[in-house]
């Protein structure tokens, strides 16, 4: 790639808000594999907003068919602390694994345990929960129940345990 091409890929880059190394010896490939992914990312992060809004999920359940389980986990993570149990359900439908951690150690399952929301931990529950892993305190999730003052949650434990 000559130079002012390659200082303009980087332009625009900035521009667009990607922040992302790009190889240059793979030329345009690269580029287009980045920008393809923050396009994908960014339709999916408005689709699941317009269902936020209207409530419909069905165009939210079609993108979702094409959605990689990084992209699924990380907005079932952000819909679990939202408290909106609409769009966690769709996810979880789309096989959102609600035990994935994210790299700070957080999963949907304790982030809903957190946030004491009966109806979010029933359904990840019903997701066959493995109520023995452990979240990034190193607690299980009874434990983190526990120490967040979500005593409601115990009947949930002993009822599916």
């Amino acid at each position: 790639m000559h130079t002012k091409q390659t200082n303009l890929f980087i332009l625009l880059l900035f521009l667009a808000g990607i922040s992302t190394v790009v190889d240059a010896s793979e030329g345009g490939a690269s580029l287009l594999r980045v920008l393809s992914k923050r396009v994908q990312e960014k339709e999916l992060e408005h689709t699941a907003f317009a269902a936020e809004i209207t409530g419909k999920t069905r165009n939210l359940s079609i993108i979702l068919k094409t959605t990689s389980p990084e992209s699924k986990n990380t907005l079932l993570r952000r819909y679990v602390l939202k408290d909106n149990s609409t769009i966690v359900q769709c996810l979880l439908e789309a096989n959102a694994d609600p035990f994935a951690q994210n790299e700070d150690g957080w999963s949907a399952f304790i982030l809903a345990i957190q946030s004491g929301n009966e109806e979010l931990v029933e359904h990840l529950l019903k997701q066959r929960a493995d109520v023995d892993v452990k979240g990034k305190a190193g607690w299980i999730p009874l434990i983190e129940a526990a120490f967040n003052n979500r005593l409601n949650l115990f009947e949930l434990f002993s009822e599916d345990n």
